[in-house]
């Protein structure tokens, strides 16, 4: 009866040892997975971040463009003016010019 309460105990040792590893694997699993999950958090952070740079960029983009645009309608409004007010400065030398050869 002894021998059998042995066996009985070898037996029952080795599944609490199974038992125990088996924890420990389960354990060792649930903390990859809370680093796994700690990391996907901040990788979804860091994209939050990037996309409100980006749209910040984008709102500056938007507005240089739409800067540009105006600074270049003023600009070709000026260049033509100066051209109307050299075209008129040469033809009224070139008037005087006329008149006196006439005189």
């Amino acid at each position: 009866m002894d021998t059998d309460n042995r066996i009985n105990r070898r037996v029952e040792d080795a599944r609490l040892d199974r038992i125990e590893e088996n924890l420990d694997k389960l354990s060792e699993a649930m903390i990859s997975l809370a680093r796994v999950e700690e990391k996907l958090i901040n990788m979804e952070y860091n994209s939050a971040q990037f996309l409100s740079r980006m749209d910040n960029v984008q709102t500056r983009v938007s507005d240089v463009e739409r800067e540009q645009s105006l600074q270049g309608h003023t600009i070709t409004v000026t260049w033509r003016l100066f051209y109307v007010l050299a075209v008129a400065f040469i033809s009224s030398i070139g008037a005087k010019l006329l008149s006196l050869n006439f005189s």
